[in-house]
């Protein structure tokens, strides 16, 4: 399989403002660092992550973090964010360099519930997740988007000034290659809401 990607790099000094809160009716958000986070979300009564989407247990054992959105109890959406590359490989399988020891992370895997698209989940998700990662010492955040997933450049573009670079991701029967453009691109803020 081979599929087109933008590799995106992040300075996390510059964040904009967050954007507005998403158009839900009594939303809540919980940061999930562990399975232990994610045991006292839901005594609170909020819909288990671990059972909506498959492989969250494991990864927030290997320490990947999951930022939930909720619409009253229900949970609407989840996007990724790690520190360690364990966390990411949870994740995001594709292998371009993240340096976790000199302050870059990583945010990826977001998906949100059908019902609840179209409501500005992702921009306001990838905000916070910035946001997040920033608070605990991180100066860049590293991610990939497929070229085809428009929703997501776009809710990208209108969250943060960022660089990015064209690749292809091939994989066949276990074998992965990334293979980078050679010059990068400035994207820079969009204006306009969603």
């Amino acid at each position: 399989m081979i599929e087109r990607l933008y590799l995106y790099r992040i300075d996390l000094a510059e964040l904009p403002p967050s954007p507005e809160p998403p158009r839900l009716d009594a939303f809540a958000t919980h940061f999930l660092c562990s399975n232990e986070d994610a045991d006292r979300v839901v005594a609170h009564g909020y819909e288990d992550v671990r059972e909506r989407l498959l492989g969250s247990s494991r990864h927030l054992r290997r320490g990947a973090i999951a930022f939930c959105v909720y619409s009253g109890t229900k949970l609407a959406h989840v996007g990724w964010l790690g520190f360690s590359k364990e966390a990411k490989e949870c994740f995001d399988d594709v292998p371009y360099a993240i340096d976790f020891a000199r302050g870059e992370g990583c945010t990826g895997g977001v998906f949100t519930f059908p019902e609840f698209r179209r409501k500005g989940l992702q921009q306001y998700s990838y905000s916070r997740r910035l946001a997040y990662l920033r608070a605990h010492g991180c100066v860049i955040s590293r991610s990939d988007v497929r070229v085809s997933n428009v929703p997501s450049q776009r809710a990208m573009s209108r969250t943060v000034a960022s660089t990015r670079v064209r690749a292809l991701y091939l994989r066949l029967f276990g074998w992965h290659c990334l293979r980078q453009g050679a010059s990068e691109e400035v994207i820079p803020l969009a204006s306009g809401g969603s």
